[in-house]
């Protein structure tokens, strides 16, 4: 085994035993939709994904289940998988008094696991969604491999990303005082310092989580020739910012940066040549 391998294969297991403590925190913090999930998130990925009554959609990484839930509410047949058995649990505690006609099926799954994605089924369903999970998992060749072939031939995959060339661990949020204009007010600015090479490294998603999470950084190019190389070509994106009819007293948060999105949203499907 490479160095490197062994390395990943670490990183990974450290990585699901992290989510495994944090899923209960981070459960409290988005339950039914955090601001990011229902201001920027959602309308982003139901613009791109367009969900139907009767579709089968699958939720990889799905978290708590958040964004499954609503599928299964508009009527689709929803398979939601995590790596973390502990945000399955939460996921499946949440459904609890809930009488659908189809029931999410929920299930523990690695996305970074070829054999694992197999069993979910080849050619199963209409549209796949993996909403923020991305840069939180350490090889997603094994995701962009499988995805096309869990698709129906006219399916699509949309996915939500912290968007790569503003939102990560060298961009940092600063802020000035303007005392030139009348009222002063304060000025917001985002310094990048790094975009191409960021490693691998533990950072805060929510404020007050038990315990800082890994996230692997990829410059955009990476994360889309990967999915052209496996037989994808994007037809759909949107870069949700927060909008600018509000004003916030704390100064480092992404609600006063209204002209930079910190989100970004794409919607990939089978090159024709695949169909």
């Amino acid at each position: 085994m490479a160095d490197t391998e062994r390395q990943d294969g670490t990183i990974a297991r450290q990585a699901r035993a992290i989510w495994e403590r944090n899923s209960a925190f981070w459960d409290t913090q988005v339950g039914e939709g955090n601001a990011f999930h229902l201001e920027l998130i959602r309308p982003a990925v139901e613009g791109l994904l367009a969900p139907r009554p009767g579709e089968s959609v699958l939720d990889l990484a799905c978290g708590n289940g958040v964004y499954a839930r609503d599928l299964a509410d508009q009527g689709c047949n929803v398979v939601a998988c995590d790596f973390s058995r502990a945000f399955i649990d939460i996921a499946m505690k949440r459904e609890d008094g809930k009488r659908r006609t189809n029931p999410i099926d929920y299930r523990v799954v690695d996305a970074a696991e070829p054999e694992q994605l197999a069993q979910l089924g080849r050619g199963r369903f209409d549209a796949v969604v993996c909403n923020m999970s991305i840069m939180d998992i350490v090889d997603v060749n094994p995701l962009f491999e499988w995805v096309p072939r869990l698709m129906t031939p006219g399916g699509r995959f949309v996915f939500t990303i912290m968007h790569p060339c503003f939102n990560h661990s060298e961009a940092v949020f600063a802020s000035e005082l303007d005392e030139q204009v009348d009222p002063p007010r304060i000025q917001h600015w985002l310094k990048v310092s790094n975009y191409l090479d960021i490693p691998p490294r533990k950072g805060l998603g929510i404020e007050g989580q038990p315990e800082l999470h890994y996230s692997f950084h990829r410059p955009l190019s990476e994360i889309l020739n990967l999915a052209f190389g496996h037989g994808m070509v994007m037809d759909g994106i949107m870069e949700p910012a927060f909008p600018g009819n509000e004003t916030h007293d704390e100064r480092h948060t992404w609600a006063n940066y209204h002209t930079i999105p910190p989100v970004l949203a794409a919607r990939l499907r089978l090159a024709a040549r695949n169909l």
